[in-house]
């Protein structure tokens, strides 16, 4: 199959739901008493059901099995054979394919482990910290991401683990995109994959390995740490920590678990079920009208505990003796659904991200009745917010078999508190226990290489993304060299060469100054730019798609169309705009300053206003705001407080007021033309 679109010449079937955090695998044993002697033909969690393979490469398969044992691969026409090496591991690589499948992957030893639904295309690493992880589900665009799912469309999500050696494999599994599991996707991830997967016409995989809140030096490998004089203190200290590691950890251990009593409520147990709230004949006249979706907190007020809620539907006539759908969109934190007073489906603790899952359940036939039934919703919140914290088109009920559209479930419900429980106080929440700086912690360095980041490699990849940089702004000048030493490690271990590697610059952020300021976050935003001089990288500007109150933005959808842009323009080769103006040169022109820019086709303002966020210095080094006017593709800056300007900074703040775009409306990046230290950049 060519690497063209492939969607009109492949039939594809898919399960209607991928949940849990384990690979499925179908298992075909043959000489069963010789195998179950040895240890077990093992593969990392990668290669699963659903998962999509890089296409126009070699392919990689790797794992664990017994010394001297043959393994053979096949993935549709292509195979490849060789034998476990005398440590336990091994790697069989198949030749590249083009873009197409479904096929069935076989890894054959002594059994046969076997993989469905395998497609060939693209495949990026997602990763990073918050931004990169979070969820469609809280994105502003969930609505549009659920019309848009597309079952070429997949994405693998790690599971959160922290490591002091390399592992071989990290839990995590293998999803479709679809109306049921995109809303757990990677926001940024899917934005940049669907981006792709239109451009190129085929598969998209994403392997999405990211953690809120976590640094640089957590995803650099330890011995790459160790090289640098400037970063090996990150593990030199760590390792001198870890003599009183034991003893912090178990009072940890005993305070966490004070406090998370005292924060979770335990569930009572389900009254309401006893006193026949999920029947269709109980008396509602003490029940309150309310509107889903909806938060508990927004219906009730501030409170943790249990609230049902109950609604009737005519069942249609060509419904009858059909197996319906139930889809109720992501229930914050548990819930258990009943149809005419009978179960039939329920979340709880075992599943993963259970507060974000989006519930769906199949009403067997056999619980409905001809005419009007009762739908009830136990819904138990154990903590934080509650209740139905979706979007309206995620409500609805259909036959399972799509004969006809289905129904909407949003609107008007009935609602009963069953039992409350007061929120925990502000203090309390403040009080958590922090775990102590060791094994496990998120900020270990090399922690989340070692445990995130390894067991992928060497999984044949295109390129990575990445958003992360907020917990290095402290450190802002040393990111200069943190991150494009991490860039560098990761493709050192790959082993594919310079792989194209595109990053999000720092979004704007906090309250904006009324004066020119030193900052760290501008600092930053200068480091991830100087990054740009290692080959085959790329940035994309989100200055102007931020919130002043809040550290994650909502416009994850723009955010990963700006990565999609440098990957189509600089990875696929499309005749594409891929960047906004970048700062080239400075001269001084009679008491002003002319600006040069590169990608500077159609310079102009994004709001057809005067340009904003300029400033201007002489030799004191005290910015002031400049004003500035567009000639052609420079900008001429002035200021008539400073008659000898010196140097012109451009967004330099943590949330700075700019409007300077080029014609594709793509944001100038931040920039400054002095070198003077400012707040991490030392004196």
């Amino acid at each position: 199959m060519s690497a063209g679109p492939i969607r009109d010449r492949v039939s594809v079937v898919y399960p209607p739901r991928v949940r849990g955090t384990g690979k499925s695998v179908s298992v075909i044993p043959f000489l069963c008493t010789l195998a179950a002697q040895e240890p077990a033909l093992k593969l990392p969690s990668v290669f699963a059901d659903n998962m999509v393979l890089q296409r126009d490469m070699p392919i990689p398969f790797f794992g664990t099995g017994t010394p001297g044992q043959t393994v053979v691969v096949r993935v549709g026409p292509r195979s490849a054979e060789t034998v476990v090496r005398t440590d336990g591991t091994w790697i069989a690589k198949l030749s590249a394919m083009s873009a197409g499948g479904p096929y069935i992957a076989t890894v054959t030893g002594r059994s046969t482990l076997q993989f469905r639904n395998v497609l060939i295309g693209e495949v990026w690493v997602a990763s990073g910290q918050s931004n990169m992880e979070w969820r469609q589900n809280d994105a502003d665009d969930l609505a549009l991401a659920l019309k848009e799912t597309d079952s070429y469309v997949r994405m693998f999500n790690a599971d959160h683990v922290s490591a002091d050696l390399p592992q071989k494999d990290v839990r995590g599994a293998w999803a479709v995109s679809s109306k049921a599991t995109v809303s757990g996707f990677s926001a940024v991830g899917n934005a940049f994959a669907k981006e792709l997967q239109r451009a190129l016409g085929v598969p998209v995989g994403i392997i999405h390995t990211s953690w809120g809140g976590t640094p640089a030096e957590s995803w650099t490998s330890r011995e790459t740490l160790l090289k640098s004089p400037a970063l090996s203190y990150y593990v030199n200290n760590y390792l001198a920590g870890l003599k009183d590691f034991p003893a912090k950890k178990a009072a940890f251990d005993q305070a966490h678990a004070a406090w998370s009593a005292e924060v979770y409520k335990s569930d009572p147990g389900n009254k309401g079920f006893a006193e026949g709230w999920a029947n269709a004949s109980l008396s509602t006249s003490d029940w309150k009208k309310v509107s889903l979706p909806k938060t508990i907190e927004a219906l009730e007020g501030p409170m943790d505990g249990a609230v049902w809620y109950r609604k009737s539907f005519d069942l249609p006539p060509t419904w009858s003796g059909k197996d319906l759908t139930l889809e109720l969109g992501p229930i914050d934190d548990f819930d258990v659904t009943y149809v005419n007073g009978i179960e039939i489906g329920a979340t709880t603790a075992t599943t993963p991200l259970w507060y974000m899952t989006p519930r769906m359940y199949r009403v067997p036939a056999s619980a409905l009745r001809v005419g009007t039934n009762t739908l009830a919703v136990r819904v138990y919140d154990h903590s934080g917010g509650g209740g139905f914290t979706g979007i309206a088109d995620q409500m609805k009920v259909g036959p399972v078999d799509k004969s006809s559209l289905p129904m909407s479930l949003a609107g008007d419900w009935l609602s009963k508190v069953e039992v409350s429980f007061p929120p925990p106080p502000a203090d309390l929440m403040s009080r958590q226990p922090q775990p102590p700086f060791g094994p496990g912690n998120p900020w270990v360095p090399s922690g989340l290489y070692n445990a995130m980041i390894a067991p992928f490699v060497p999984y044949a990849i295109r390129g990575a993304i990445w958003y992360q940089g907020e917990s290095n702004a402290g450190k802002a000048y040393e990111y200069r060299e943190l991150f494009p030493t991490m860039i560098k490690d990761w493709r050192t271990k790959w082993g594919q060469g310079n792989f194209p590697f595109y990053f999000v610059q720092l979004a704007n952020f906090t309250a904006r100054n009324e004066q020119p300021v030193e900052s760290e976050w501008a600092e930053l935003r200068e480091a991830q730019s100087m990054t740009l001089g290692l080959a085959n990288t790329g940035q994309a500007v989100a200055i102007d798609i931020g919130e002043a109150n809040d550290i994650h933005p909502r416009n994850k959808r723009e955010v990963g169309r700006r990565l999609a842009l440098n990957a189509l323009a600089k990875t696929y080769g499309l005749k594409i705009a891929y960047s906004g103006p970048v700062f080239e040169s400075v001269a001084a022109e009679a008491g002003k300053m002319r600006l040069r820019f590169k990608h500077a086709e159609g310079l102009r303002t994004s709001d057809n206003g005067p340009l904003l966020g300029f400033a201007i210095a002489g030799v004191d080094r005290k910015f002031r705001w400049a004003q500035a006017r567009i000639e052609g593709d420079s900008v001429i800056v002035w200021s008539a407080d400073v008659p000898k300007p010196v140097a012109v900074r451009y967004g330099w703040s943590n949330n700075p007021a700019v409007n300077l775009v080029n014609g594709s409306a793509l944001p100038a990046s931040p920039f400054r033309t002095d070198t003077w230290p400012g707040r991490t950049q030392p004196k």
